[in-house]
């Protein structure tokens, strides 16, 4: 079982890209320090991404072009709602996998809606890759979400996170830091291969100080 694990690992780093393009991280900060922010939430809605739109024709086409999968986490504008997202592109550029995180954490609901059923699909076979699926944040604290998606058969699961930095020994959340973000769970309860996204892309590599390596993620044996 370790021995496939680790060769799917392998292939996985040949054949798929993982990224996640989302800004929540930055708008939630900053609700934290200021509850109500009506002009950071009004650029925030005009930024986040519509599914049916130009610019994710663009990714998709991306993906086609270069030939490889793509898991995106972004924040979706649907008819004036916001949603947290997640999207699995095929190595064609069709959107396989369309889901928002169920349930908004915290300071999210502020401005995220909930997600319906069709959420609970969250797990598809891409060719020569394997059977990926994706779950956001802090859905990983709910094990039966985490087990339905074990039990669709996944083989490569894609944890999206905000930035998460080195805990600094003081109040803060340790599941919110990157040595203890709850996604790693995924390690000690099932085979799978675990990849946490967790890092901003921006427009500019200096834009934001998040963004220094925009597409970073963590394969996790």
């Amino acid at each position: 079982m370790l021995d496939s694990r680790l060769s799917s690992l392998d292939m996985v780093r040949s054949r798929i890209q993982l990224s996640f393009v989302d800004f929540q991280g930055m708008l939630i900060c900053g609700a934290r320090s200021r509850p109500i922010d009506f002009e950071l939430s009004t650029a925030y809605m005009k930024s986040s991404l519509h599914v049916d739109s130009t610019e994710m024709r663009r990714i998709c086409q991306s993906a086609a072009d270069h030939h490889i999968a793509v898991v995106l986490g972004f924040s979706e504008n649907f008819k004036g709602s916001l949603y947290i997202s997640q999207a699995i592109i095929n190595a064609e550029g069709s959107i396989e996998v369309l889901r928002r995180k169920l349930k908004a954490t915290h300071m999210e609901r502020t401005i995220f809606g909930d997600a319906s059923g069709s959420a609970l699909q969250n797990v598809v076979e891409l060719p020569d890759v394997g059977r990926v699926g994706a779950l956001a944040c802090w859905e990983h604290t709910q094990p039966l979400l985490k087990y339905h998606t074990y039990h669709q058969r996944e083989t490569i699961h894609v944890a999206a996170w905000p930035p998460l930095y080195d805990h600094d020994g003081g109040p803060g959340l340790y599941s919110m830091s990157k040595e203890g973000v709850l996604s790693y769970c995924i390690r000690a309860e099932s085979p799978l291969a675990n990849v946490v996204g967790k890092q901003v892309a921006a427009a500019s590599p200096k834009s934001t100080p998040w963004s220094r390596n925009p597409l970073f993620c963590i394969l996790q044996r």
